[in-house]
């Protein structure tokens, strides 16, 4: 990193989130999955059910292509996580849960193109920050040069260096 963001932390996340491309998403006009949701909605009613229930990454891959509604998904992940709240939550808090999915489910689109919007801007701290690491050490001609459609990848960029 540059001295001048010496200190500063971009996590996993960030670095992620700066490899989406904005352009693609509007270009193919792609929303994202239903799988999303589904996945949200379950951390809601574990983190209010059983807070302290470790949520581990990966368990819950492509099960919901198998569901037709966010309660089999729940049943499902239930089973598969061991998480026992299936048959102890009342059936109308699913019922009043599956009533306003369609609003959860325009707040998560709502969320998912936000944050492509932010994946723009810390690309670009990236982008400069390595700018601005070659000014530092003694590079004087260094050029940020578009090199092809950020519709192919939002890694559209390259640094150019004399000296």
């Amino acid at each position: 990193m540059s001295e001048y963001l010496r200190g500063f932390n971009l996590g996993r996340n960030a670095r992620m989130l700066a490899a989406q491309s904005f352009d693609r998403v509007v270009h193919s006009k792609q929303i994202p999955s239903r799988s999303l949701l589904y996945r949200a909605l379950l951390q809601v009613i574990i983190k209010k059910h059983s807070p302290d229930f470790p949520l581990a990454d990966g368990k819950l891959k492509r099960i919901t292509a198998k569901c037709q509604t966010f309660e089999q998904y729940f049943k499902m992940a239930d089973a598969i996580l061991n998480l026992e709240l299936f048959d102890r939550l009342p059936s109308e808090y699913l019922h009043d849960l599956c009533n306003d999915i369609d609003v959860q489910w325009k707040r998560i689109v709502l969320f998912y193109l936000l944050r492509l919007c932010l994946a723009q801007v810390v690309e670009s701290v990236i982008l400069l920050d390595r700018l601005l690491y070659l000014f530092e050490n003694g590079f004087k001609n260094v050029y940020l040069v578009k090199l092809f459609d950020p519709v192919l990848s939002p890694r559209c960029h390259g640094l150019v260096a004399l000296r």
